[in-house]
């Protein structure tokens, strides 16, 4: 997506920000970002591609409770414009500002990047279960018939072209991955409320200085999906605790949890559902892994491929996981 200075020039406006330079990031496939600098300040523009009004209006009412809740890391709190209101219109995309928030990104994460998360988890977690924004609603309890439906909707379009070695891949693994998301056992998680989450604690996510965790970023999912608590930790255990390239690391992820549970309460019958809901995190990734190599060129079909494999060790070490994560 390319903006003109005149449009760059004419959305900042109203938000009273008078732009002295701006680039847009490299990164943004689903997104698109123009860091601005407004010499005693500097600010991000931030385009959705696929939220509507109602969802972005969602997520900004979520970032802006986090910080009147004095959630201690910095978040992309929004920018009210000078008329009132948060979102503009962009090229008929939606689009809103927020302070820029300073730090790195860590490509890799030890120990302590590991605790620093587990004690930001935690915190996030406590501080969601006191809000309003849950729900006990029984529907499509960890969204298996959307993951579902959006497998089967890529399976017909892969079938449906001359097949390259991306569709070759897709398919030969898309059974299974289908077949393992429709055995999970929904009646487990009947009990736990859902709140709308984060759900993506990659590293990219991260800002860091030094040693510590200062700012998380990217809450793009909560808009639109509710899940139980644990999905989080599960998204981060998917990535970021393994032994292997596509085992899980059972050391690293209980010492996690026992970092998170000096935060928040956690009990035995929660962390059972770990393991289902990394299978889960692993079949919609699979689905999002082919969308990227079909629209990103930066996209690795390595990556899908190993997100299957991972996600059939998670599927066959299911018990083996509960086990060894019990917090006793």
């Amino acid at each position: 997506m390319k903006l003109d200075k005149k449009t760059l020039d004419r959305i900042l406006g109203a938000y009273g920000i008078i732009p002295l330079a701006y680039s847009k990031t490299t990164k943004g496939l689903v997104n698109f970002n123009w860091v601005v600098d407004a010499g005693k300040a500097k600010y991000v523009l931030r385009v959705s591609r696929f939220k509507n009004v109602k969802e972005l209006e969602s997520e900004l009412d979520y970032l802006s409770y986090l910080k009147r809740h004095n959630f201690p890391y910095k978040v992309p709190v929004p920018v009210r414009k000078l008329e009132g209101g948060f979102t503009s219109k962009v090229c008929g995309l939606n689009a809103w500002v927020y302070g820029y928030i300073g730090g790195e990104v860590k490509a890799r994460l030890g120990d302590a990047e590991l605790n620093e998360i587990a004690r930001m988890a935690g915190r996030y977690h406590a501080l969601i279960e006191k809000s309003g924004f849950g729900t006990h609603s029984e529907e499509d309890l960890v969204r298996v018939k959307a993951i579902v439906r959006g497998l089967r909707k890529a399976e017909l379009r892969a079938l449906s072209r001359k097949k390259d070695s991306i569709d070759r891949a897709f398919l030969d693994n898309v059974g299974a991955m289908i077949s393992m998301a429709k055995s999970i056992d929904l009646r487990t998680l009947s009990g736990f409320k859902r709140y709308p989450l984060h759900r993506d604690f990659g590293a990219r996510n991260f800002l860091w200085k030094g040693s510590r965790l200062v700012g998380v970023l990217d809450f793009e999912n909560i808009g639109s999906v509710q899940e139980v608590l644990l999905r989080d930790v599960a998204s981060f255990f998917e990535y970021h605790c393994r032994k292997r390239r596509y085992e899980m690391d059972l050391v690293s992820a209980k010492l996690f949890l026992e970092e998170y549970s000096r935060y928040r309460r956690l009990s035995n019958a929660e962390i059972a559902l770990i393991p289902d809901l990394m299978v889960l995190g692993y079949t919609e990734d699979f689905e999002f892994d082919y969308w990227r190599l079909r629209n990103d060129k930066k996209a690795k079909l390595s990556d899908m491929v190993l997100t299957s494999r991972s996600a059939a060790w998670c599927y066959a070490n299911r018990e083996m996981i509960k086990r060894n994560l019990s917090l006793n």
